[in-house]
């Protein structure tokens, strides 16, 4: 019953997505100050969500030391990149580094499989920087505090991992194990469809 829940919900998620793809790739401002926009970016932002629930999910299940070192790259990676974007520095190709990357950490989860530990740090920075600059780079002319953003995105992740962590180390039960690898590969499939309308719009 359980797996079934998880399961349709997740299924809805992907059909909203599906259906509204404007949505997620919409961008905007909240009136609540630069930190606390950034730290709610990926919440309002589906693109910005699934890359740190991917990311979060896949360490949780790798456990130590990735669970503390892979988050933590990857939040600094998150502000560097969009510390770039703040700068003017342009990055082609971050939207499909980052959906490359967020696919590929999916497809992980979904298959519960591992990679040598300097290879998924040097991943979680590569897509972290990509995430962040995507994220930045279409608000940062109408930012008047912008480093406040950057922090408050990078804040999002550690506060995203808390969370996530704190579940791997609470369900460890078999169906547990299960609900995280359905929702990886939901994240794999909603990441797919994503990336094919922003292709076919292009």
């Amino acid at each position: 019953m359980t797996h079934r829940r998880v399961a349709l919900q997740a299924g809805a998620a992907a059909l909203a997505v599906a259906l509204f793809p404007s949505l997620a790739l919409a961008h905007g401002k909240m009136q609540i100050g630069e930190f606390y926009t950034g730290l709610t970016e990926p919440v309002f932002h589906p693109e910005s969500l699934f890359v740190v629930l991917a990311l979060l999910l896949w360490s949780a299940q790798r456990g130590e030391p990735l669970v503390v070192r892979a988050p933590f790259a990857f939040a600094a990676a998150i502000v560097a990149g969009s510390a770039m974007a703040l700068a003017g520095w342009g990055l082609p190709g971050s939207f499909w580094i980052a959906r490359g990357g967020t696919l590929l950490l999916a497809l992980l989860v979904a298959a519960r499989l591992g990679l040598p530990e300097l290879v998924a740090l040097a991943i979680a920075v590569g897509i972290g920087i990509a995430a962040g600059h995507e994220a930045t780079w279409p608000d940062r002319a109408s930012l008047a505090r912008p480093w406040l953003y950057a922090i408050g995105l990078g804040t999002a992740v550690l506060v995203a991992w808390g969370y996530v962590t704190s579940f791997s180390l609470r369900f460890r039960a078999f169906w547990a194990q299960v609900a995280v690898r359905i929702v990886g590969s939901w994240i794999a499939t909603v990441t797919l469809l994503v990336s094919a309308l922003a292709l076919a719009r292009r």
